[in-house]
């Protein structure tokens, strides 16, 4: 089977004009611009680029190997000057392409071997992945950062269980995570944690508290001066559990945890998502397992967390995503019986009421600019199969859907620039090897 990613940039904000959409050269054939395999010499710098990342309407591939390649695990940020990178892995190896803004794609670049990355950016471009190295039956959390105009280095070895990471304005790093069952008992799995200084380097691992076991997979965003803001359920095999969070301070270490909520159905089989604003307040969204429902409750730097309430409209809840702008603005959006809903909260006032954005959906992502934007994106099968988008205009609410690619498409995710570049990325099957593309509209 023939994989490809794909990924569109959609410049400055224009709304979601669908009478605007052209549908873009098939996927197959040949386009200007189509990059160099991977194994073949690096082209000189002038022959490096392909398009700017920002003009519309043209298709390349990221990956125009002539080996099988099976593009998987993709993850995809922009910064503020609208530098697009994707990191993804390849057949037992994590890469990296970035597109510099004004110039183009660059070469592929091996980051390491290994797999399943997580990535954390910044705007200023400096970004962090953690991937898994595989090794008998324990895989090594490895760790490597990019920093614009000198690249990726070496590779470094973390411990194991860390699977979030987070970056802040400044390249402070936190990665958080929990000793894996296959490790250990499920009693006696901790909340884990590695932090980042530039000049100094990771530190940790440490499990900072030992005591409070039976903890579910963290999730981590960054705050203001070097801080960061965890939140992990305790989970009691095969019950209910706990939401608890933990901020890290520098020169004092990981606070002692303070409680998100209880008896909401944070057990086994719960997800959740965390995202934080530049004053460090955060909003914290859970799977409610006994009822299918979501559940969200908002942190306020100065006072801690507010009271818990229910998501309108989230029975029956399927896939969801958060994310936040740097004023607090919040946008959640969640599937329920194959509709995906969105729905909207700042620092002041509760959730809107949610908008219906589709009827036949799957696998939805979202992300936020800074200046009242968000874009949507899922993927859709039937008559409608396809990667499809929406954009939200601030006060004017979310436009139409458009239909992002061709049928086959899935697995979108989306990221944006604050001033709104947005940039899809997904894979889609065709054929019998895998290749990746990228398109700009």
């Amino acid at each position: 089977m023939r994989r490809l990613l794909t990924i569109l940039a959609l410049a400055s904000p224009g709304g979601c004009d669908c009478a605007g959409y052209e549908a873009h050269p098939a996927i197959d054939d040949p386009v200007e611009g189509d990059a160099a395999p991977r194994d073949a010499a690096p082209p000189p710098p002038d022959a490096a680029v392909a398009e700017p990342c920002a003009e519309d309407g043209i298709v390349a591939r990221l990956d125009d190997t002539d080996d099988p390649s099976f593009a998987e695990e993709q993850r995809v940020a922009v910064d503020a000057d609208h530098n697009v990178l994707v990191v993804w892995e390849d057949q037992g190896e994590v890469v990296a392409r970035r597109c510099q803004a004004g110039e183009g794609w660059q070469p592929i670049e091996s980051i390491a071997d290994g797999g399943a990355p997580e990535l954390a950016t910044n705007p200023t471009g400096q970004a962090v992945v953690l991937f898994l190295q595989f090794g008998g039956f324990i895989s090594s959390v490895m760790s490597s950062r990019y920093e614009p105009g000198l690249g990726w280095d070496e590779a470094a070895y973390l411990g194991i269980g860390l699977r979030r990471v987070a970056l802040d304005t400044r390249g402070n790093a936190a990665a958080v995570g929990t000793v894996d069952d296959d490790v250990v008992e499920c009693d006696d799995r901790p909340f884990v944690a590695h932090t980042y200084m530039p000049g100094a380097g990771w530190s940790g691992p440490i499990a900072p508290f030992p005591d409070l076991v039976q903890v579910g997979p963290p999730d981590v965003a960054p705050g203001p001066g070097g801080t960061f803001l965890a939140v992990f359920p305790q989970r009691p095999c095969g019950e209910s559990g706990v939401l608890w969070s933990t901020r890290f301070v520098p020169d004092s270490g990981w606070e002692a945890p303070v409680r998100v909520a209880a008896d909401h159905g944070t057990g086994p089989g719960s997800e959740h998502r965390l995202a934080t604003d530049a004053a460090g307040n955060a909003v914290e969204v859970w799977h409610d397992a006994l009822d299918d429902s979501a559940w969200t409750a908002r942190f306020d730097s100065g006072s801690g967390w507010g009271e818990p309430e229910s998501l309108p409209r989230s029975g029956g809840l399927g896939d969801f995503d958060l994310a936040v702008a740097s004023n607090g603005r919040a946008v959640v959006a969640w599937i329920v019986d194959d509709r995906v809903l969105a729905s909207e909260s700042d620092l002041a006032s509760g959730w809107e009421e949610p908008v219906e954005l589709a009827a036949t959906a799957s696998g939805v992502d979202i992300a936020v600019d800074d200046v009242g934007g968000a874009i949507a994106t899922w993927y859709e099968l039937g008559d409608r199969s396809g990667v499809w988008a929406c954009r939200r205009e601030g006060p004017a609410g979310w436009g139409e859907p458009f239909l992002v690619d061709e049928p086959g498409g899935f697995g979108p995710e989306v990221a944006m620039s604050p001033d709104g570049f947005a940039v899809v990325v997904w894979r889609r099957d065709a054929g019998l090897y895998a290749s990746i593309l990228r398109r700009a509209l």
